[in-house]
């Protein structure tokens, strides 16, 4: 297993939730790639890539592909399609599991890039807080165990508060990157009101390995391209939900928190990659 680094807290994007304008992506390379493996472990293994290719000068989608290769297996991947500044190679493939590194080569007619050394994390368990736990007023830790072949996580926070007529008063979402095995919620974050009496807190989990923003040199691509390919686990048990300044007898007067969204996630990871969502 490898050796996860000390809590290195790197980015913490809020994202409103009820933003509904058109999302405009900003690279500043001339040729970028961004590329990830995600698997979603329940109920079965399920495998799938998303690779995204930027580029300043038009781009051929017919002379353009992607392979992923790990061992002696090489496959094409050949789903493409176009958005304003590049283009997205995705598919869905049975893949070895957890520990089997992966590397990846994009080509297109304005040139080529590749990376590699990327493995599936695996499994983890949350330490704290205990599911549905009640804490104070304060900022808020949230304790994992090492994922296999993991280098580093995020943490997808979501933040309900509550008034003395246990109405709701705010929400918010944050992204934590991490290289440790524990992050600390912020007490700013999370009592967002002074008229709060209590606050519904929920947090996805999600280990990586591979490339991480401004750290290390696993998962870059080299060649004409330049860009960051990074693996990403997910499963049905990858959350912990809990409460913050609240008594315990409200607890059953609470609705379920909202489903975390994985494009949230992916547009704070992009972000911290210099790929600007706005």
């Amino acid at each position: 297993m490898r050796k996860i680094g000390w809590l290195l807290l790197v980015v913490m994007t809020l994202l409103g939730c009820s933003k509904k304008n058109p999302t405009i992506v900003t690279v500043t390379p001339t040729k970028f790639v961004v590329a990830e493996i995600a698997v979603n472990g329940f109920p079965y293994a399920q495998y799938g890539e998303t690779i995204s290719v930027y580029s300043d000068s038009a781009l051929d989608l017919g002379r353009s592909w992607a392979e992923l290769r790990f061992g002696t297996t090489q496959y094409g991947l050949f789903r493409k399609d176009p958005f304003p500044g590049g283009f997205c190679i995705t598919d869905t493939l049975h893949l070895p599991g957890p520990g089997t590194l992966c590397s990846l080569v994009v080509t297109t007619d304005l040139g080529s890039g590749r990376a590699g050394g990327v493995s599936v994390p695996g499994e983890f368990q949350f330490y704290g807080p205990p599911l549905w736990d009640t804490l104070p007023w304060d900022g808020a830790r949230v304790d994992w165990s090492n994922a296999r072949n993991a280098t580093w996580y995020d943490l997808l926070v979501h933040c309900s508060v509550y008034d003395t007529m246990w109405q709701p008063l705010a929400s918010a979402d944050t992204v934590l990157l991490i290289t440790g095995t524990f992050a600390l919620i912020p007490k700013s974050f999370l009592q967002r009101d002074p008229a709060a009496l209590y606050a519904i807190v929920s947090a996805n989990l999600c280990p990586h390995d591979g490339a991480f923003p401004g750290w290390g040199t696993t998962g870059r691509f080299s060649g004409d391209f330049k860009g960051y390919f990074y693996s990403t686990y997910s499963n049905r048990n990858n959350y912990r939900y809990f409460y913050v300044g609240t008594p315990r007898f409200v607890q059953k007067m609470d609705l379920p928190p909202p489903p975390f969204s994985a494009g949230k996630r992916r547009q704070a990871i992009l972000r911290a990659f210099g790929v600007h969502v706005e």
